[in-house]
Order: C-alpha cells, then sequence, then structure tokens
C-alpha cells in the first residue's frame, strides 16, 4: 500500500467513516494521546489517535486540541484565519507528526474549505520545495476555528539531505516514451517519492500533456531510471482510461 494516499474526501466522509475506512485498510489504532511527543507536546488525553504502523505516522486524529490559553494559537484563531489555527496546531504538535518542520514542509495550495461539518485546511507535504508525491495532511476545526480532528498521508520528514537527480527531465521523458506513448510534450516534475517499507527518494514524475488522449503519469526514478509507478489516468466521461483499457 502507498503512504501517499489520497484524502481529499476524508471532510465528506466524515471523522468515523475515515477511521474505519483507515483501520480497516492495515492501519492500527493506539488509542487516545499520544506517547511519540517530545515532553510538552503530548495530545491531549481524550484525543483518539490513529497511527500506521509502517512509519509511525498519524493517519487520524479526533479529539480536542489541548492548545486553549497557547499564544501562537489563540491569537490565530483571534484573527479568524483557519490556516493559520492550523499551522499553529502543527507546528506545536510537531514531534508527534514526526515533522522537523511544518512551517516550510507543509503547503496549503488551496483556500480552506468550509461545510456543514467544520472547516478542512488541507496541507500537501513538501521537502525543499520538492512535493512529496499524494502525501497531504488534512486540519479539521469546528465553527469557532478550534481544531477538532486531523487525517491524512504523508511521511515523515525525508532524509535526502543534498542529493540531486541524476537523471534530467528529458532522460525521463524519453524512458516513458519507451511504454508507447509520444512523451515529447509530457511534463516531467521533480517530486518525492514515498513508500510505507522504502526509503523516500527522488522521482520525476511525467505526465501527457492537458487534454491528451494517449498515455499515463509515471513515476520514474531519478537516479535509476526505474519505473516506480504507472497511474492509468481516465477521460472525464469516456469508458476507457488512457492506456485504452476497459474500466
Amino acid at each position: 500500500m502507498r503512504v501517499a494516499m489520497r484524502v481529499s474526501r476524508s471532510s465528506r466522509l466524515g471523522f468515523r467513516g475515515l477511521a474505519l475506512a483507515v483501520m480497516g485498510a492495515g492501519v492500527m489504532s493506539v488509542g487516545s494521546g499520544c506517547s511519540a511527543a517530545s515532553p510538552g507536546r503530548e495530545f491531549p488525553a481524550a484525543a483518539r489517535v490513529v497511527r500506521d504502523p509502517a512509519n509511525d505516522t498519524i493517519r487520524f486524529l479526533e479529539g480536542p486540541s489541548g492548545l486553549d490559553g497557547d499564544p501562537a494559537y489563540e491569537a490565530a484563531r483571534d484573527e479568524r484565519r483557519a490556516v493559520n489555527v492550523a499551522r499553529a496546531y502543527l507546528a506545536h504538535y510537531r514531534a508527534a507528526f514526526r515533522l522537523d518542520d511544518p512551517e516550510v514542509e507543509l503547503f496549503a495550495p488551496d483556500l480552506a474549505k468550509t461545510d456543514a461539518s467544520g472547516t478542512h485546511v488541507r496541507f500537501q507535504q513538501v521537502w525543499r520545495g520538492l512535493p512529496v508525491d499524494g502525501a497531504e495532511i488534512i486540519v479539521h476545526l469546528d465553527g469557532d476555528r478550534r481544531v477538532t480532528g486531523v487525517s491524512g498521508s504523508y511521511v515523515p520528514t525525508p532524509r535526502l539531505f543534498d542529493r540531486k537527480p541524476a537523471l534530467t527531465a528529458d532522460e525521463a521523458r524519453s524512458i516513458a516514451s519507451r511504454s508507447g506513448a509520444d512523451c515529447s510534450r509530457c511534463r516531467a516534475e521533480l517530486v518525492v517519492f514515498a513508500e510505507r517499507d522504502v526509503d523516500p527518494r527522488l522521482a520525476w514524475r511525467v505526465a501527457a500533456p492537458p487534454l491528451s488522449i494517449t498515455g499515463a503519469v509515471l513515476l520514474i526514478d531519478a537516479d535509476t531510471g526505474a519505473v516506480l509507478r504507472r497511474v492509468p489516468v481516465a477521460l472525464p466521461g469516456a469508458g476507457r482510461t488512457l492506456e485504452g483499457t476497459e474500466r
């Protein structure tokens, strides 16, 4: 199973439905509280936490924030800015989340989404400006801008140091073309590829241009050229994927 599993539907599933789905996928609950945090960073005892047994990251959390009265958290709440409230929460519990510096490792590409269940702030995980493919953390807040829970799928802070890709973007496109599709105009983006049971690595994410009718998204190891993952892309309203296989 990938650690970088898409979770953008979590706000629609609801906390309890998401927790059941996560545990049903083989992710283990460790009950209330959190023993992985540094002193002064434990979650409240009433918090319910589900961790991934493969890398000890938090997949689901529900309960009080424990930060009422915390200056940074309360200042963000006073501003009514959900993104800043979420950032203050993640910064306080960064050791529990196994993130060195959430301020620079988490990017909020969209404005906070608000619905009947509250406000939801989605963060894309990045490493030195590179996206960690598919890795997200979503912080959930109530109408008073208090954090009520977290869901997501991500990896601990990657330890890639100053590594640079051995392959160029053009070389990655050439490898993708060997799959049978013309990739001369494909987009090639350098990302961090993360699996639950292997070390993170640099990869080229090669995708067909918008509105293309052939190809797929390929993740190619930026050092060895190995194809790490091939993701068929479905055409809206069509009965076939871009690879021509029936859905």
